[in-house]
């Protein structure tokens, strides 16, 4: 549904929702199908280059931000793939779809920087931005750019210690294999609907060792069991 949205307009997904014609609603489906599919290849495209940019140009010892323009990338995309580089570096990340006169950019951060205000303190340097604290969208002019980067590394570097800069890994509590039952599950399921204020339960269990081969799916998935004493899952 927000594959056309991003790459379009999202009257399709609407269409879609709100037919009762099911000839017309396959027919949106598979339309959507293939702007979905049209994404992920555009998406792939962005990360490749993206992440070709900060081996070039990112210094782990050194920088506290990843700011990054081009002026192929697509600005619905963008959003996705600074999650992802957020997620690879642990850093706050802000891609820009860069025109002639401006750039429109998406901007992800991490737990200890509120982004929005970390853009207010550099919006001189930007002609318009907007969002909440761990997500946001902004407009900055093509001639600014370089101030825009080297200001919100300022500001990441007076916010930020090299500890935040540090992936955590944050579980609600540890379990066992032998407590991981269908009962738990739907006990958990009674939490829901999960979202930022209410974050899907997350668990930790130690002692686990890959049991069996490990297989590769669509070439970007693994499939395997673990192990854990003698018990599989």
């Amino acid at each position: 549904l927000n594959a056309a949205g991003r790459l379009g307009s999202g009257l399709l997904g609407v269409q879609l929702l709100l037919t009762s014609s099911q000839a017309l609603a396959q027919r949106i489906a598979r339309k959507l199908d293939e702007e979905n599919r049209n994404r992920q290849t555009i998406e792939n495209e962005i990360l490749v280059q993206a992440l070709e940019k900060v081996e070039q140009e990112y210094v782990a010892e050194r920088d506290y931000s990843i700011v990054l323009s081009d002026s192929r990338w697509h600005p619905g995309v963008i959003g996705i793939v600074a999650s992802k580089i957020v997620e690879l570096y642990h850093r706050p990340a802000i891609l820009i779809a860069m025109g002639e006169q401006v750039g429109k950019g998406s901007a992800r951060s991490i737990r200890n920087l509120h982004m929005c205000d970390a853009l207010r303190q550099c919006q001189e340097h930007l002609v318009s931005f907007g969002g909440h604290r761990f997500a946001a969208g902004l407009t900055v002019e093509a001639a600014k750019f370089e101030f825009y980067r080297q200001t919100f590394e300022q500001v990441c570097k007076d916010c930020l210690v090299q500890e935040d800069l540090r992936p955590v890994v944050r579980a609600d509590a540890e379990i066992s294999f032998d407590q991981i039952s269908r009962q738990l599950i739907e006990q958990l399921e009674l939490l829901a609907p999960f979202g930022n204020a209410n974050p899907t339960p997350t668990f930790a269990t130690m002692g686990v060792s890959v049991s069996g081969a490990v297989q590769l799916l669509r070439g970007a998935h693994l499939k395997f069991a673990v192990r854990q004493g003698k018990k599989v899952l």
